[in-house]
């Protein structure tokens, strides 16, 4: 049995037609992953000030001090919002006090909306895990920062003092982290906790690594000065 004309075109426009409904769905289905993917990119924790700070820190020793300064920041954060669920074992001694005015600053109210008409709708508070995740965030920022750096021109003498200004932050507060009675939060609080002890112990590796080879670095650089003079 043939298939008449009218028939043919009539299978072919519609065949057309389930090609095209497909392929718009599947455009749309891509562009919504794009989206979901890039909803939340690791550096959306930043400031608008902080991202125009390290925008223009193109040195590595400049830009470092200031992820130190966020990382503090994020930790003060951590800090507050855990002390009221559960009591820490031990206590950084030294608090940095620029944390402490950026925390209670974020920590003031936001207003949803200028109009009071709407009734001055506030934001809901952030979560202690949406705190963790950031802090989490800024420490994989922070490993990234120095893997990067390696292929950067800098002065390795300001670029030690940099990474052992970090070092010593990060053992505090890897400190508190390890002393922190967690057995009363929630399961995904806790997961988060044991992932930053073990993001910051890696990163504590790889800022051990690069210390030593800035100290190695800085030493040739001192034997070839000597050297030079010596020939004059």
């Amino acid at each position: 049995m043939t298939m008449s004309f009218a028939t043919r075109s009539g299978y072919c426009v519609l065949h057309r037609m389930w090609n095209r409904a497909f392929f718009l769905f599947v455009c749309i289905v891509f562009v919504f992953h794009l989206e979901s993917t890039s909803a939340s990119p690791k550096g959306d924790y930043l400031t608008q000030e902080e991202i125009e700070q390290l925008r223009e820190a193109q040195e590595p020793p400049i830009r470092m001090n200031i992820f130190v300064g966020i990382l503090n920041k994020r930790f003060e954060k951590v800090r507050l919002a855990s002390t009221s669920k559960v009591a820490a074992k031990e206590e950084i001694t030294k608090e940095d006090p620029d944390a402490k005015v950026a925390v209670k600053k974020e920590a003031e109210p936001k207003s949803s909306s200028s109009n009071p008409k709407e009734g001055g709708k506030k934001e809901p508070p952030e979560s202690l895990k949406e705190i963790l995740d950031v802090y989490l965030n800024c420490l994989d920022e922070v490993s990234a920062n120095i893997e990067n750096s390696h292929s950067l021109p800098m002065n390795p003498k300001d670029y030690l003092k940099s990474l052992n200004k970090l070092d010593g932050s990060l053992q505090k507060q890897n400190q508190w982290f390890k002393a922190l009675e967690i057995k009363s939060l929630k399961k995904v609080e806790r997961e988060t906790i044991e992932e930053i002890i073990q993001a910051q112990r890696e990163l504590a590796e790889d800022l051990e690594n690069t210390i030593d080879q800035l100290i190695e670095e800085i030493k040739k650089m001192k034997d070839a000065t000597k050297a030079k003079e010596k020939k004059e």
